[in-house]
């Protein structure tokens, strides 16, 4: 293309070499992904002062660790090689559970933030949302097949996710099955602030009402985009992020945001949790000012063993 442009001088300037990525057995699509995430970390790590044959070398030793770190993810989604574990969420007045946020493991032993973010930098993100949700039903099921009673399950799903029209089409196909059994699902909706077009989040959270999934807002209180995301978007909940809970015994700016947010949430009739709850002085401030619903590690971390919805938690000394 270059010689056909008559470019020389760029021509002479631009080089290309083939990397071999080893007798990988992923999918085409799975060698793009880990093509395009070489690239961009190698571009970000701005070498500099490397040869030629250094360069050569570097990106093909970075593309076979990024290959192999992409099979490890696709054998642990099409192996449902993970679990998962359930951490309370409740109301900070009587310690009655009210729902649970269902958190994956990973069977490995793998650090479960390190593997969701590279997930989504490979752009699998959504079939890992989508396994997490069908896990969290399959739960529900076998529960209301045992005639048991457990409590709501909240499941996170990334608001880049909820973004696409294809991933909410398939999100539907996967509730169909299990019938008003999904109505014991909740949707919390991570990272909204990553979405830059408001309208398909917008749109695909009405969709989730009329499928009578209720809707949790994550991530509240971080900047001027949770006052935008409350007022622009349908949701049930609003979970204040834990940097603000954690800063909710002090007066200042984080407890006048807050006091903004819990005039807009009342308006709106949104519910809000309170992350990261950790002391019995921000449960008492937290009820002083009005939120009913929180979680952390006052009333407990996140276990295998699902509680039961008539469960009273006590407040555990720190």
């Amino acid at each position: 293309m270059l010689a056909e442009a008559q470019a020389e001088d760029l021509t002479a300037s631009t080089r290309m070499w083939r990397v071999n990525i080893g007798r990988s057995e992923l999918p085409l699509s799975d060698v793009a992904r880990a093509i395009g995430f070489t690239l961009k970390r190698f571009a970000s790590e701005n070498p500099k002062g490397f040869e030629t044959i250094d360069i050569d070398q570097a990106v093909e030793d970075l593309l076979a660790t990024t290959v192999e770190r992409v099979s490890r993810v696709r054998s642990t989604l099409e192996k449902r090689n993970f679990h998962l574990v359930f951490q309370p969420i409740v109301r900070l007045a009587t310690g009655q559970v009210h729902h649970v946020e269902a958190l994956m493991r990973i069977g490995d032993g793998d650090s479960p933030a390190e593997f969701v973010a590279f997930a989504e930098g490979i752009g699998l993100n959504t079939d890992l949302d989508l396994m997490v949700v069908q896990a969290a039903l399959d739960i529900l099921h076998d529960a209301y097949r045992k005639k048991q009673v457990i409590p709501d399950i909240a499941v996170n799903i990334s608001a880049q996710s909820l973004s696409s029209r294809i991933f909410v089409d398939q999100l539907e196909k996967i509730l169909q099955p299990f019938g008003d059994v999904s109505k014991k699902l909740l949707i919390d909706i991570t990272d909204p602030a990553s979405v830059g077009d408001f309208s398909l989040l917008k749109a695909a959270l009405l969709r989730l009402r009329k499928l009578n999934l209720r809707r949790c807002l994550g991530d509240v209180g971080t900047g001027n985009a949770s006052f935008m995301s409350l007022n622009e978007l349908a949701v049930d909940f609003a979970k204040l992020d834990g940097k603000v809970v954690q800063s909710v015994v002090r007066e200042g700016r984080e407890r006048t945001i807050l006091q903004s947010l819990l005039q807009i949430c009342s308006h709106r009739g949104i519910m809000i949790i309170a992350e990261k709850v950790e002391t019995e002085q921000q449960r008492q401030a937290l009820r002083t000012l009005g939120v009913p619903l929180g979680q952390g590690f006052l009333y407990g971390q996140p276990t295998l063993e699902m509680p039961t919805v008539d469960l009273q938690l006590k407040p555990k000394d720190k």
